[in-house]
């Protein structure tokens, strides 16, 4: 009988302390989200594109929904709503305080759905103080299957909001 209740105190003990460590590591995720320091996380990410281009076609400013999931290690994935290219990948670094350096590539597609060469996104982020949003600027090369650089850079403004449980 004792054995039965020292071996049900134990597991008791044992939840516990498995709780208590899942509650301090959410909270030093949180803390890190509050104080801005890592884009590390998913996003909804909003891309203001410049109107008169074959996405844009009418109107400055055209909203374009994109997702980004941006790992510890400093990796970087996208998809962005754009018909013939493919998801984006990359990497991210910390450039300063709230400041986050985002580059990405993508391979880009004609309507038959052949590769005719990519498109290199940079992205510079500053988040909010609470790390739960941010604002930033962008800009895309647009390059041939020779990674030669076709047309002019493009760029913008983009609106971030970290999706959270």
């Amino acid at each position: 009988m004792q054995l039965l209740f020292a071996s049900r105190k134990l597991i008791s003990t044992l939840i516990f302390a498995a709780a208590f460590l899942v509650n301090v590591g959410l909270a030093l995720a949180q803390g890190q989200y509050q104080r801005g320091q890592t884009v590390a996380g998913t996003w909804d990410v909003t891309f203001f594109l410049p109107g008169g281009s074959s996405v844009c076609p009418s109107g400055p400013d055209c909203p374009l929904p994109a997702l980004a999931t941006a790992t510890s290690d400093g990796t970087l994935i996208q998809t962005a709503a754009v018909p013939n290219i493919s998801e984006g990948h990359g990497v991210w670094t910390r450039t300063g305080l709230r400041t986050f350096l985002l580059r990405s590539k993508y391979f880009r597609y004609d309507q038959d759905g052949l590769l005719i060469g990519s498109s290199v996104a940079r992205t510079i982020v500053t988040l909010a103080e609470n790390g739960m949003s941010g604002s930033g600027t962008y800009e895309i090369q647009l390059l041939d299957l020779q990674e030669v650089t076709v047309g002019i850079p493009f760029g913008g403004t983009a609106t971030f909001k970290r999706i959270v449980p």
